[in-house]
């Protein structure tokens, strides 16, 4: 397997080369800035297999698919609940996923809960709420203090997602190097 990374690194290795001949803070920002590059066709890719719901116009998820900067030291949302990470200081990383939030509000987690299912579970409310369920009786609609979800598949859409820009993100990223460094490179 090295040896395979080495044939294809030599291909970019005057890029290489001249971004470790630039200051730590200088590259540091080409790798940020390549890492972006790479990212667009995963983005993209996101927003097209995001499962629709019919429940709000448009696809609040695909809307809320974005790339984030995970600078050293801050938390940033990854959209799996409200779960957070915090990069270490000498990682640069970049979140992909629906980590944005929809007019004011978050629905990463809508985006986990897809990805990966649900196991059957139970909803329960807050003391004097009631879920209306739309079933008439006798005198009107029935009320209940907690209702059963059933569960749902995974749908593996950001892995599939990922696995059709695979070849894509490595080129894009040396290109985006490329780029940058015919830019700023020194």
């Amino acid at each position: 397997m090295s040896e395979l990374v080495n044939v294809e690194l030599v291909g970019h290795q005057q890029a290489l080369d001249t971004l470790h001949a630039l200051s730590a803070d200088l590259q540091q920002k080409g790798i940020r800035s390549s890492l972006h590059v790479a990212a667009k066709p995963l983005v993209e890719a996101m927003r097209s297999l995001a499962p629709n719901d019919s429940q709000t116009p448009g696809n609040r998820l695909a809307e809320s698919i974005s790339k984030t900067t995970a600078r050293p030291g801050r938390k940033v949302r990854t959209g799996a609940g409200d779960r957070v990470v915090k990069a270490e200081s000498d990682e640069i990383s970049l979140l992909v996923g629906p980590n944005k939030k929809w007019r004011g509000k978050g629905v990463g987690y809508i985006g986990w809960f897809t990805e990966m299912g649900t196991e059957p579970h139970d909803f329960t409310l807050k003391r004097g709420k009631v879920f209306h369920l739309g079933t008439m009786q006798d005198r009107g609609f029935v009320r209940k203090q907690a209702i059963r979800h059933p569960g749902s598949r995974g749908l593996h859409w950001q892995q599939k997602a990922l696995a059709l820009v695979e070849g894509q993100m490595e080129s894009g990223f040396y290109a985006g190097l490329d780029k940058w460094i015919a830019k700023h490179g020194r």
